[in-house]
């Protein structure tokens, strides 16, 4: 049988070669779901499953999918999901390819996917949503900023986001740039929202919502299924955006390309980037279920 000291030192060997017959391994270990400490790792997209929109880690992902497809309540593998600003179809993708059961964040927690319903129910919006004040508001907002911060070509509007405005800065304008004009533009029309940055964009939702207010739902969405707290909850995010997320779940991690700010906010910082670091995040996971057996 496969001990905590044995998993540890194949972490430590093996991240160069990602190896899908430890997991099996592991899967047979058996552990208590009371004593289980992290029994959910939700990821960034962004940074950490990918290193940038054109680079991705096959072997990483294939691993991760592997652990999606072993990890059960009893044994020491979590369960593996994302949260991410990125629109529906996109995190669709991701959680198909990672084996994904549970449901995923997109817009940075303006919705969940759920990737077990049918076709006609695999999408829901927060709450929040629902409430003619905060669409009025937000319907502002995106109109102001549209106005005076794209038609300036300041900024291009992402396309396909059906709540969340997402802006990428037009050179030789910078996204830091770019996130203090449309803070300056809502505060000077006394509107609000909430702002945040990636390494590429700039990102608006409704007041109330960000990626912890996702996570936070998705919690709440899980108890029937599986009834966890935040603290049995991982988190893993390389920008500023991830922050407000990382700040609520027992375990927040970043892979090695993550922001200086994240990487000083974060209870573990992997020695490696995206995927890669992503997976030594699970298997980090895995070796604190293990202790705890």
């Amino acid at each position: 049988m496969l001990t905590k000291t044995g998993f540890d030192e194949q972490r430590k060997d093996h991240m160069d070669t990602l190896r899908n017959a430890e997991l099996v391994e592991v899967a047979s270990v058996p552990v208590e779901r009371e004593k289980k400490k992290i029994h959910l790792v939700v990821s960034d997209i962004e940074g950490c499953l990918n290193l940038n929109e054109h680079t991705y880690d096959l072997e990483a992902l294939n691993w991760i999918r592997g652990a999606n497809q072993l990890a059960r309540a009893d044994n020491p593998i979590p369960f593996i999901t994302v949260c991410s600003g990125r629109q529906h179809a996109f995190v669709e993708v991701i959680t198909q390819l990672i084996s994904g059961a549970f449901p995923t964040i997109f817009e940075n927690g303006c919705g969940l996917y759920f990737p077990t319903r049918s076709l006609y129910e695999e999408y829901a919006w927060h709450p929040l949503l629902s409430e003619p004040e905060v669409l009025s508001q937000f319907t502002l907002v995106r109109q102001k900023v549209l106005e005076e911060v794209v038609a300036s070509r300041q900024a291009r509007r992402v396309p396909g986001k059906e709540m969340m405005l997402s802006l990428h800065p037009v050179p030789p304008v910078e996204v830091k740039q770019l996130y203090s004009v449309v803070t300056e533009t809502l505060t000077k029309s006394h509107l609000v929202a909430f702002i945040t940055r990636s390494a590429s964009a700039v990102d608006i939702t409704p007041l109330g919502i960000d990626k912890a207010t996702g996570v936070r739902w998705l919690v709440d969405t899980l108890a029937e299924v599986l009834p966890v707290k935040l603290a049995n909850v991982a988190g893993v995010g390389d920008s500023v955006g991830d922050v407000p997320f990382l700040s609520i779940v027992g375990l927040s991690a970043a892979p090695a390309n993550a922001s200086e700010p994240v990487k000083s906010l974060v209870d573990y910082c992997s020695s490696w980037t995206d995927g890669r670091g992503v997976a030594d995040t699970i298997r980090q996971c895995i070796t604190i279920n293990m202790q705890l057996r």
